[in-house]
């Protein structure tokens, strides 16, 4: 049992750790303190005070919140994303859970056990497409500005979900409020008759070869008008 247990610790690369609160003392494995560039003889003995002056500021209050609500019943199991200094200097995210297993006669937490992962990798993707969503606000914001000046429109068709979003520009050109949202077939439908074939086509072909289009089609906007317009579409993978 114990050779099994150390081979699935060595599979998932994670460093555990035993902590007596009453004895204020924290005992881990080789791999948690090379998560973060120490061997275990520079880190002992580890008591709360050393672990918290490794951790980032703002998380040590966190983690005691946590903590309290752990111990007082409120969660099941421990568990929090915390940033640790490396010894080298830099910040290193690790995913964090334990649960607490023993009390001391009186109702004080006494054995507590868990595991640490290293998420510093996933953490920097999550960061970089945050900062891709920010750039793709801003970059549709500006095309929306862009569009009222020159006149066009912007749209999109998440073929996933079948949502559509029209910018303000193209629910004026269509004669309809900004912010209105149509299907896929509702936008198709504001298009004339003897142009529907053509735009279904368009958008079948860059569906299934990815082939894009650049048209000029008649369309019957919300109120009646009979206008022309340039519509161009490509299909992103």
């Amino acid at each position: 049992e114990r050779s099994r247990l150390n081979n699935i610790i060595e599979g998932t690369r994670a460093g555990t750790w035993e902590w007596n609160l009453v004895a204020d003392e924290l005992i881990f494995n080789e791999r948690w303190a090379a998560l973060i560039g120490y061997t275990p003889q520079e880190l002992r003995p580890m008591t709360q005070k050393r672990l918290q002056s490794l951790m980032h500021p703002e998380d040590v209050i966190m983690i005691r919140r946590k903590l309290a609500e752990h111990f007082s019943g409120q969660n099941d199991y421990h568990e929090c994303e915390i940033r640790f200094r490396h010894k080298d200097g830099h910040w290193v995210w690790r995913q964090s859970r334990g649960k607490l297993f023993t009390r001391t006669p009186d109702g004080t937490p006494e054995w507590m056990y868990g595991t640490d992962l290293d998420i510093t990798k996933s953490k920097a993707s999550e960061a970089q497409l945050k900062q891709s969503e920010v750039s793709l606000r801003n970059n549709a914001s500006f095309l929306d500005r862009a569009g009222r000046i020159a006149g066009f429109g912007r749209w999109q068709l998440d073929l996933l979900t079948g949502e559509v979003d029209w910018s303000d520009q193209t629910c004026h050109i269509h004669d309809v409020a900004p912010g209105y949202k149509p299907t896929r077939d509702e936008a198709i439908a504001f298009y004339a008759p003897e142009a529907m074939p053509a735009i279904r086509a368009a958008i079948d072909a860059v569906i299934q070869t990815g082939k894009p289009w650049d048209l000029e089609l008649p369309l019957i906007t919300a109120m009646g008008r009979r206008v022309w317009v340039r519509s161009a579409g490509e299909a992103e993978y």
